[in-house]
C-alpha cells in the first residue's frame, strides 16, 4: 500500500475492496482512502495524514491528485500547509497552480505572512504570490500591493490591479487613481479622471517598452477624442513596423473622428505617413477626406501615395471620385492608373467616350 506510485496504490486498493479487506492496524484506513483517491474522507486532524500528503501526496500523484490536494490542504490552515501549498507554485501544470493560489486565498490572513515573506525574498513566482495575496481580500495587502502597480511587468500589475480590487482599493488622491487604472487598462476610466490620467497615460506611452506601447495603443482606440488621435498619429511616424500597423488599426476603429488630424498630416507628413493616412481614410470611408485625396493622387511626386489615395477614393464609394480616377488612368506610374481603374469599376463607373476607352483600355495594362 506504501508504493510511490500513485497507479500501482489505486490498483492495489480496488483489488483490496474487492477481495472485501478490511484495514485492522493504525493508519491502514487511512492508506487505503489515500489509495483510492477519497481525499474527502480523509480526516485532516489526523497529523498522519498530514504528514502523508506532505511527504507522497504532492510528489508523485497526477495533476487531479494534486488540485484534490490543494482543496485538503486550505482546511489545514497550518504553517506546514501553507508552505506546500506555495511549493506548487513551481508546479508544471497551470490548474495546478491556479488550485494552489485559490487555496491560499481561502486560507486568508494566517498565510499572508508568509506570502508577503516570499515576495521580499522573491522566492517564488511574484505573480502568484500577488494573486494569492488578492485573493485573500485582506486590505492589510494594500500597502504591499500598491507599488507593485509601477511594475515593468505588465503581468504583475495586472495581478496587483486586480488584488487591489478585490480589497475594495479606490485611492481619491489623481495620482494614485490613475497608477490603479492604468495597471488595470482601465483606458476610458483612466482619461476621464482629466489631465493626471492623460499625463499618466503619455508618460507610460513614452516609456513603455515595445509590448507594452502596443497595448497602450489598442487601449486608445476605446477613447474618442482628438488627444487620443494626435497620440496614435505621433505613432504613425515611429521607426517601428509593428507600432505604426497599431496605431493605424486604432485610427481606422476610431473611425471619421480620426479624419482632421489624417488630413493634416496628408499635406506636412512624409512619404510614408501621407501613405498610410490616405489608407486609413479609405477604410474608415472618410466622405470629408474626398477633395483632399483627390488633388493628392493627382498631384502629389510619390507614385506610392498617388496609388493609395486612389484606392482609397474607390474605398469611400463616392460618385463625386469618378472625375478625378479618370484622371489618374493617364498617370505615369502604371500601377497608378491600374488602381484607378479598379477603383472606377467599384464605383460601376464604364467609358463612354473614345479617349475615356482608351485610357480605361490602357490602365488596364
Amino acid at each position: 500500500m506504501r508504493d510511490d506510485a500513485s497507479v500501482i496504490r489505486n490498483a492495489a486498493g480496488e483489488s483490496l475492496v474487492m477481495m472485501d479487506w478490511s484495514p485492522k492496524k493504525p493508519g491502514e484506513k487511512r492508506d487505503l482512502l489515500f489509495a483510492q483517491q477519497h481525499w474527502d474522507r480523509l480526516d485532516i486532524e489526523d497529523s498522519d495524514v498530514a504528514d502523508l500528503i506532505y511527504s507522497r501526496g504532492l510528489t508523485d500523484a497526477d495533476a487531479t491528485i494534486r488540485i484534490a490536494a490543494c482543496d485538503l490542504l486550505k482546511d489545514l490552515q497550518t504553517r506546514k500547509a501553507i508552505k506546500t501549498l506555495m511549493s506548487l507554485f513551481r508546479d508544471d501544470s497551470f490548474p495546478v497552480r491556479d488550485a494552489a493560489v485559490e487555496a491560499l486565498g481561502v486560507i486568508g490572513a494566517p498565510a499572508l505572512p508568509v506570502l508577503e515573506n516570499a515576495l521580499k525574498e522573491k522566492s517564488h513566482d511574484p505573480i502568484l504570490v500577488i494573486r494569492a495575496m488578492g485573493q485573500t481580500g485582506e486590505k492589510t495587502i494594500q500597502e504591499t500591493l500598491v507599488p507593485y502597480l509601477k511594475d515593468p511587468n505588465g503581468l504583475i500589475r495586472r495581478a496587483a490591479f486586480e488584488g487591489l480590487t478585490r480589497t475594495a482599493y479606490s485611492p481619491q488622491e489623481p495620482s494614485l487613481r490613475s497608477d490603479l487604472f492604468l495597471a488595470g487598462e482601465k483606458w476610458v476610466e483612466l482619461v476621464n479622471l482629466g489631465e493626471p490620467g492623460w499625463t499618466c497615460l503619455e508618460h507610460a506611452l513614452d516609456q513603455a517598452a515595445s509590448t507594452n506601447k502596443r497595448r497602450i495603443l489598442v487601449g486608445l482606440r476605446l477613447i474618442r477624442t482628438q488627444r487620443s488621435v494626435s497620440l496614435l498619429i505621433r505613432y504613425l511616424k515611429s521607426e517601428d513596423e509593428v507600432l505604426r500597423a497599431v496605431a493605424a488599426s486604432s485610427l481606422s476603429s476610431l473611425g471619421n473622428i480620426a479624419s482632421l488630424g489624417l488630413l493634416e498630416i496628408m499635406e506636412t507628413g512624409d512619404r510614408m505617413v501621407r501613405k498610410q493616412a490616405a489608407e486609413i481614410l479609405g477604410w474608415i470611408r472618410s466622405v470629408d477626406a474626398l477633395d483632399r485625396l483627390a488633388v493628392t493622387m493627382l498631384k502629389d511626386k510619390n507614385a506610392d501615395v498617388r496609388e493609395a489615395c486612389a484606392e482609397a477614393l474607390g474605398e469611400i464609394g463616392n460618385e463625386k471620385a469618378i472625375p478625378h480616377l479618370v484622371k489618374a488612368l493617364e498617370d505615369s506610374r502604371k500601377s497608378v492608373g491600374k488602381t484607378a481603374r479598379k477603383s472606377l469599376i467599384r464605383l460601376k463607373w464604364l467609358p463612354v467616350t473614345p479617349s475615356e476607352k482608351v485610357s480605361f483600355r490602357k490602365a488596364a495594362g
